[in-house]
């Protein structure tokens, strides 16, 4: 009896999970279509895409929608404007509709519209301070101009952004508008983003993020401390540290700010690493800024020991040996490499101007410390001159601080 109960059952089960897969394999296509989608709830944009085969390659379909508050809203491919094929929208003043305008940029300068693109939309429309636009585009995924759009990636970064709240309303792809007051990145599974439509665009449904992830909230934070972490290091502190050794003696104060210095860093490399990962542009860790940042940093490790050992034999022997010239020519290169460093790094993130600003700003702090070095060395020869006219004991304490 109790045999035959637990037969059935196991038949019951096995008829359930047969029936729930055939029920699945006799789907039509459009049940198990899917999209991507992602919403910013902050600045409440929105965006949804997919893609459909066509008879040459493949449409990618979109829907996006922004506050019309804005004045308007846009995402684009990659992760940063240079080279990113963008998608704007904002009201065109016919109709309650709105103007897709396709463009790309170089740089950081205003994205300028672009005729590369064959794009229909299928409807526009503005409700409830809303501006939505459903739209086909059949050579997207054939643009190679710059960041292309893989729909076989699952990790598609996507950038996007909303207007300041300036009223824009043009009917002209290449109206001018002003930079955005919020933007940000996502990236989309564009694997799981299929339609059997090639002509139906997605609807965003809700406020979730579905087959996307934006990038981590901590990115910004990332990149702020490692930024003012290693640039106070190389053009502040470091030097600073040289400055208070060669032309004011303060060995103390030179060792500390040296250290501080190092220690940070190490916590700006640690950050670095951290963006890298989070950014899968930069997983690969083949960029001339992370390759020379990293070896710049390790530099700092054995020039702690050069420097704790010339110290070392100074005291013993009052004067340098060869540990005091690697810790000196050592702490010179590390010191040129990061402010080198730096300015890759402005160029890195497509801000020429702020490269060109560093580089002047590394070149005069270079050329004062030069001098420093150079006046301080006549300083403590005259200083030697002086007492060993006077007497031939001077204070070792005092002695190394004039040498070291």
């Amino acid at each position: 009896m109790h045999h035959d109960l637990q037969s059935s059952a196991c038949s019951r089960v096995f008829s359930y999970i047969a029936l729930t897969l055939l029920r699945f394999l006799t789907l039509p296509p459009s049940a198990l279509a899917s999209d991507a989608q992602f919403y910013d709830s902050s600045s409440k944009i929105g965006f949804a895409v997919s893609s459909a085969p066509n008879s040459s390659s493949t449409n990618l379909l979109f829907q996006l929608s922004a506050p019309q508050a804005a004045g308007w809203g846009a995402v684009g491919s990659g992760t940063r404007m240079d080279g990113s094929l963008m998608f704007v929208i904002y009201a065109s003043g016919k109709d309650n509709g709105v103007t897709v305008s396709v463009r790309t940029a170089h740089g950081h300068d205003t994205p300028e519209a672009t005729n590369d693109i064959d794009l229909v939309v299928l409807s526009t429309t503005i409700q409830n301070s809303t501006m939505t636009a459903n739209v086909v585009c059949y050579n997207c995924t054939r643009w190679s101009s710059g960041s292309s759009i893989d729909v076989n990636s699952t990790k598609q970064p996507w950038i996007w952004a909303v207007g300041p709240g300036d009223s824009l309303v043009s009917a002209s792809q290449s109206a001018n508008f002003n930079q955005h007051a919020s933007n940000g990145n996502f990236f989309a599974d564009m694997t799981a983003a299929r339609s059997d439509s090639p002509t139906t665009a997605p609807n965003i449904s809700g406020t979730s993020n579905v087959n996307t992830k934006p990038l981590s909230s901590a990115f910004s934070a990332l990149v702020v401390i490692h930024a003012i972490g290693l640039a106070g290091s190389f053009f502040l502190l470091f030097p600073l540290g040289v400055i208070l050794l060669r032309w004011f003696g303060s060995f103390k104060f030179h060792w500390m700010l040296q250290v501080a210095a190092s220690a940070i860093c190490l916590v700006g490399l640690i950050c670095a690493i951290s963006l890298s990962v989070l950014d899968p542009e930069y997983a690969s860790f083949n960029q001339t800024h992370q390759i020379l940042g990293i070896i710049t940093v390790a530099v700092l490790l054995p020039q702690i020991y050069f420097g704790y050992s010339h110290h070392l034999n100074y005291k013993k022997l009052g004067q340098r040996t060869t540990v005091s010239y690697l810790h000196l020519w050592s702490g010179r290169s590390v010191v040129l490499l990061g402010m080198v460093n730096a300015v890759l790094g402005f160029v890195l993130a497509d801000s020429n101007t702020g490269a060109v600003v560093v580089a002047v700003l590394a070149v005069t702090i270079l050329v004062i410390t030069a001098l420093v070095v150079f006046f301080g060395a006549k300083k403590r020869r005259s200083a030697l001159n002086a007492n060993s006219s006077h007497s031939s004991d001077i204070a070792l304490n005092r002695y190394e601080s004039f040498r070291g």
